[in-house]
């Protein structure tokens, strides 16, 4: 009897390894040609780096070559020249079509389809509701049946945006202001050196603050104007949007590496969206941590932090009216709030880190948003304020790149993607190029540094 059985699941596993392989053909391969999900996938783009901060970036290729005009979205530098970088291909991906076929996709995940009501379209996009659910859009957020959908760590990783990246500093005279600043001055114990930020707190009981302020460059040199961190995505420089149509985003991220710690101090980090405001007090010595929220001196919740610390990544976020705070990449705590109306009002100063009779280094201090999902031209808005109605094996889907994204939000036709449209999971970047020059001539070749996971 189990040589029977041996034999039967021996053929079944050869039926399923020639129907995956010879007649599916697994893996398929596609190029990317567009920019909707820009930059989790990239179409056809250029290769910038600012001349003032050094940071490298992607943005759309424009349709005409005369004439090039872009700002750096790090430190807002602008970029121009006569003739456009030469034009560098879309990301080639692999697509697993047997990833569907022991169950449906999740939310979040990224999926390949074939267009509603085109004929031989096949689009890539991220599935945010499910059959059966009702998909509303409000305040740049994913409601499901009336519920906010708050993202995992690995979730929030894999939509997150840069906002800002410490390590790239403006050297263009006149210089301007960091974004990180003491608020100590040059009295407080923060330095910038070595790529990162050093600093020996105080240890009378007082926080000595690095402080996020968010600005954009004015009309003058060297000017800058305070402003909210918003929805602009640097992908998209070739496509200017009405001042209307830009909105701030209040869901930030901060990611630093703790490198070094020493002393029996703490460290704080905070975020707040200018209605919420949280505290966490990591103590590195104990390995515990405390979280309290607004002015409240009461904790909300602590814990022991049994991963590694020291030398790991400290991350907090607000995603999702939903305060995450994730230590060596494991989530310490995850703290949901309600926010009255769809809109906060934003702070000026969103992100800060605190030292206290702590001394510490920080290296790779990034800021970064969630994505938000706006209300595109061409449908009743209404009804994404107000939810769209699922029916089985239906499928609501959404780009990255919102704002020029089509997807589910603007299709004439139809909302959802049918389960029988559905083709598979777009799992890896395989074969991205990069620009490279030899001899005068331009030349594009693979970058295995750019080989990733599609999350």
């Amino acid at each position: 009897m189990r040589t029977l059985t041996e034999r039967f699941l021996g053929v079944l596993l050869l039926l399923l390894f020639s129907r995956t392989f010879l007649l599916e053909g697994f893996p398929v391969p596609c190029q990317v040609a567009g920019g909707s999900m820009a930059e989790t996938l990239l179409g056809s783009h250029y290769e910038v780096a600012c001349p003032d901060c050094g940071f490298p970036f992607m943005c759309e290729a424009a349709a005409a070559s005369a004439g090039y005009q872009t700002a750096c979205p790090n430190c807002g530098y602008p970029v121009w020249g006569r003739e456009a970088p030469p034009e560098i291909a879309g990301d080639r991906v692999l697509i697993d079509r047997t990833a569907l076929a022991f169950g449906p996709p999740r939310r979040w995940q990224v999926v390949a389809f074939m267009r509603p009501g085109s004929s031989g379209e096949m689009l890539v996009k991220r599935v945010v509701g499910l059959p059966g659910e009702t998909v509303a859009i409000r305040g740049g957020d994913v409601y499901i049946n009336g519920r906010i959908q708050r993202k995992t760590l690995a979730q929030q990783r894999a939509v997150r945006i840069l906002v800002h990246d410490a390590d790239f500093r403006p050297t263009i005279e006149p210089t301007l202001p960091p974004r990180w600043q003491s608020t100590s001055g040059s009295a407080g114990g923060w330095h910038w050196a070595a790529g990162g930020f050093s600093c020996r707190g105080p240890t009378a009981g007082r926080i000595d603050w690095l402080v996020y302020k968010h600005w954009r460059r004015g009309a003058e040199p060297g000017a800058i104007v305070p402003s909210p961190v918003v929805d602009l995505c640097s992908y998209n420089q070739g496509r200017p949007r009405r001042e209307q149509d830009v909105h701030p985003v209040a869901d930030l991220m901060l990611s630093v590496h703790l490198v070094e710690a020493q002393g029996g101090g703490r460290l704080w980090l905070r975020a707040g969206d200018g209605l919420q405001e949280f505290r966490a007090e990591i103590d590195p010595r104990g390995r515990h941590f405390t979280v309290f929220r607004g002015g409240c001196d009461t904790p909300v919740v602590q814990g022991d932090l049994t991963m590694f610390l020291e030398g790991g990544v400290l991350e907090v976020s607000l995603f999702d009216q939903q305060f995450l705070l994730a230590v060596g990449g494991r989530t310490a705590a995850a703290i949901a709030f309600d926010r009255p109306g769809d809109e906060p009002p934003g702070s000026r100063e969103p992100l800060a880190i605190g030292c206290q009779g702590l001394e510490v280094v920080l290296k790779d201090v990034k800021v970064y948003r969630d994505i938000y999902y706006s209300h595109p031209a061409g449908k009743d808005s209404r009804l994404l304020e107000h939810g769209v109605c699922l029916g089985d094996g239906e499928f609501f889907v959404l780009g990255d790149n919102s704002p020029i994204s089509e997807d589910s939000r603007s299709w004439r036709d139809d909302w959802a993607v049918r389960a029988e449209q559905l083709i598979g999971r777009p799992f890896l970047v395989v074969l991205p190029a990069r620009g490279a020059r030899l001899g005068g001539r331009f030349f594009q070749v693979p970058d295995p540094g750019r080989i990733r996971y599609i999350r």
